[in-house]
């Protein structure tokens, strides 16, 4: 996975595959990954033979591997190579910021947004 962790598996199928739209069969049998939990992927390969992915090569200007790597070596490589992105100062322009107000205009107060569903649990006292 992409956090260098390993989905736990309780089976294994393989299949044929059919595009539902435009009814192109794969050339290749696909295997599928069984979990209890997680929702079904696809991956790259049946994607692009499904063409519902396109990688067009030309338009790739570099390609660094070491990125896809996820031992720690890798991590402190980029966190060396790039520690300006991680330092909290992103975002942040030098200088103070002074607002101009105008003390006629009655100030309003919004009502509050909506609690994303998947945040209610830890919010809710």
């Amino acid at each position: 996975m992409f956090d260098s962790k390993e989905l736990p598996t309780i089976g294994m199928a393989t299949a044929t595959v059919r595009h539902p739209r435009t009814d192109k069969q794969i050339d290749i049998d696909l295997d599928f990954y069984i979990t209890e939990k997680e929702v079904p992927l696809l991956g790259i390969a049946a994607c692009r033979s499904l063409d519902m992915l396109r990688i067009v090569e030309e338009n790739i200007c570099n390609v660094n591997e070491s990125l896809h790597a996820s031992s720690s070596s890798d991590t402190s490589d980029i966190l060396g190579r790039y520690g300006d992105l991680f330092d909290g100062s992103l975002g942040c322009m030098p200088g103070e910021v002074h607002l101009h107000i105008h003390h006629n205009v009655p100030p309003v107060q919004m009502p509050l947004r909506r609690l994303l569903i998947a945040l209610r649990k830890q919010v809710k006292c």
